[in-house]
């Protein structure tokens, strides 16, 4: 599943540039309930078949409120304009909106305000956004931007963008047999942006070039909320080696995820280093060339900088960015116990699949004693022991698809907070030269209103005063060579604060547009996670049904001799 593909015809960004150095169908189908005039009551049979024990009851409603969390019914602290929530007339295709609360999805209240909910005439009409069975619904960027409210700034940052469709195919295996044998994958870029050699082109990268690109992006945008690569550790609890189909293609599908964000960020999506990554058929040449010409620029890294004040404390926060990483801490703990939960259902799937495996071999042995029905008795078991393929088949999926996608949104949170904490540095650098100008004032003040060098506010300032006249030191003139330095360092400083305050604005700015881009992106990336999560379900159900109802005839043509 790689449901990151959005409408990129239906949505355009535009870029922003801080500072001066940006250059460049719900399932509408049912099963047919004529299925005969059956002796045995076969919805009775899949009741029981399909019945979910009370831990799995328990788990699965433990995961409504985890995802009820996630996904909250209230507008953003930083959104203009409450949500409208979109609804699809399912015979013209005509959408309207009806009033919802903040970041509502798929809620059971499908009707407006007027409608009675006890009309079938009016629920057939108007329901929410569907999917039809066997095809997930991929909602673009550009219906989640209208659920949500997104302030004035953000609107406009995302009117120009570029159409940017992305994917990953064609993993090979390059120098197979040999100790630096690596996994390489083609890149389909299609795009109308300038600068690329063609409207369609495709390359070949390896793991270590989309780490490059990664990093590059991570230093020369630092206010950008970057999308997560596959973790290497994350990844190893994949079955196999990372060389086996597993692994290959569930860090495909992570890879390709991660461009398509990259694709429709409204900064990034222009980059050069993005085009290079894309474009470049000379990889090894461009990308010395890129090396060493971000050597000549003198770029450094950013998290140095974080560094020097990790345990400084900011004596001014503000408000709304403590609320920012209230929230995507509040999202990060429900999405741990999402995985928590998903993990202990996905376990005990797999001890069903094996009791169900037991259960068909018992009756394919109670099938060889009983000669006169030998032959029913196996079809029972063959259909139990494909129920139990299923099984593992739904589970495989939920591992591959549902589990990689909330682990890469937990990354992704831990890339807010980052940039939340880049932005605390800026506010540090400027309240810390602040205070060193102040200082400076003050000595400048102390200088200008006492009439001899050091003062006598103090009893080291008396000392070197009576040194200096011991020395002979021209007392004034000393003083005004003094002042002299320090009026100069307040200049100094006051340029740095002026420069320092700039910066820590524009970062902020930045930093608060990122915020609601992530929201957006977050929202549609766990609504289309949560709708594949679903339509997983019901195509393994409706698979169930068909296979339990392909074996009632074949019971029921039992003889059975009531004598």
């Amino acid at each position: 599943m790689d449901n990151n593909d959005i409408g990129y015809s239906s949505v355009a960004w535009d870029t922003y540039s801080p500072g001066d150095r940006r250059q460049d169908d719900h399932h509408s189908s049912s099963q047919d309930e004529n299925r005969g005039d059956n002796n045995i009551n076969s919805n009775n049979l899949h009741s029981s078949l399909f019945a979910s024990s009370d831990e799995d009851d328990d788990d699965l409603a433990d995961i409504k409120a985890a995802s009820s969390t996630i996904l909250p019914a209230e507008t953003s602290a930083w959104a203009d304009e409450p949500l409208d929530n979109e609804v699809i007339d399912i015979h013209t295709g005509s959408s309207s909106a009806g009033h919802g609360n903040g970041h509502s999805i798929g809620h059971s209240n499908a009707f407006a305000d007027d409608e009675d909910p006890d009309d079938e005439s009016q629920t057939s009409q108007q329901v929410y956004r569907s999917h039809a069975p066997g095809k997930a619904v991929k909602r673009d960027l550009a219906h989640t931007m209208s659920e949500m409210s997104l302030s004035t700034s953000v609107e406009t940052m995302l009117a120009n963008l570029v159409p940017m469709e992305v994917t990953v195919t064609d993993t090979h295996r390059e120098k197979e047999g040999s100790t630096d044998s690596f996994i390489s994958y083609q890149i389909n870029t299609k795009t109308s942006l300038p600068g690329f050699s063609a409207p369609s082109v495709s390359v070949r990268r390896r793991f270590q070039d989309f780490t490059w690109l990664h990093n590059v992006l991570s230093k020369d945008y630092p206010e950008a909320v970057l999308p997560p690569l596959p973790d290497k550790h994350r990844m190893r609890y994949v079955r196999g080696d990372r060389f086996s189909p597993e692994f290959v293609e569930k860090r495909r599908a992570s890879l390709q995820r991660f461009l398509r964000k990259i694709a429709v960020h409204p900064t990034l999506q222009r980059t050069e280093s993005v085009r290079v990554f894309l474009d470049s058929r000379d990889w090894n040449s461009d990308l010395a060339q890129q090396n060493k010409k971000r050597q000549d620029d003198g770029r450094l890294d950013t998290i140095g900088d974080a560094l020097l004040n990790a345990f400084a404390k900011i004596k001014k926060p503000d408000e709304k960015f403590i609320a920012m990483r209230d929230e995507v801490e509040k999202l990060e703990e429900n999405l741990q116990s999402l995985e928590k939960l998903e993990q202990r259902i996905l376990k005990r799937q797999e001890e069903l699949e094996g009791d169900y495996r037991e259960f068909g071999g018992a009756v394919a042995g109670l099938g060889n004693l009983e000669t006169g029905i030998t032959a029913p008795l196996h079809q029972f078991a063959h259909t139990v022991a494909t129920y139990a393929k299923q099984l593992n088949d739904l589970s495989t999926k939920e591992d591959a698809e549902f589990l990689s996608q909330i682990h890469e949104c937990l990354a992704y949170c831990n890339s807010v907070k980052t940039v939340l904490k880049l932005r605390d540095q800026k506010q540090l650098d400027f309240e810390d030269l602040s205070d060193h100008l102040q200082q400076e004032v003050a000595e400048r003040d102390r200088l200008m209103s006492n009439g001899r060098l050091g003062g006598s506010s103090s009893i080291g300032g008396f000392f070197q005063q009576k040194m200096d006249e011991f020395k002979g030191v021209d007392q004034e003139r000393a003083k005004q060579e003094k002042l002299k330095r320090v009026t100069e360092k307040i200049q100094y400083l006051q340029d740095a604060v002026e420069k320092s305050n700039d910066e820590s604005n524009a970062f902020s700015t930045a930093a608060g547009k990122e915020f609601e881009i992530f929201q957006l992106q977050k929202t549609h990336d766990l609504r289309q996670c949560l709708l594949d999560y679903s339509e997983g379900r019901v195509q393994f159900f409706e698979k169930g049904v068909t296979l339990w109802d392909q074996i009632i005839p074949i019971l029921e043509s039992i003889h059975v001799d009531d004598d």
